[in-house]
């Protein structure tokens, strides 16, 4: 699997995992998926929360074989 695939397949799990308020989540969104090089990909993504907020993030993930190893997330902000 590419580091982009690995992303895409684990995405809401990861969310729901290390997002300690996923669950105000309603529903969440790739926008963009850049692979990087040497396992790095950049992901765009909007969320909106229970309240209709959206708000949209960018992570940089590294992808070694088939398993995430690390992110960095640049909160955005609101959208609209």
């Amino acid at each position: 699997m590419s580091a982009p695939d690995v992303i895409r397949a684990a995405f809401a799990a990861y969310l729901l995992r290390c997002f300690p308020t996923a669950d105000r989540f309603v529903s969440q969104e790739i926008l963009a998926l850049v692979e990087a090089g040497d396992g790095g990909v950049f992901l765009l993504y909007e969320y909106e929360l229970r309240t209709g907020e959206r708000y949209r993030n960018t992570e940089f993930s590294t992808v070694r074989g088939d398993q995430l190893v690390r992110t960095e997330v640049f909160f955005g902000g609101r959208v609209g």
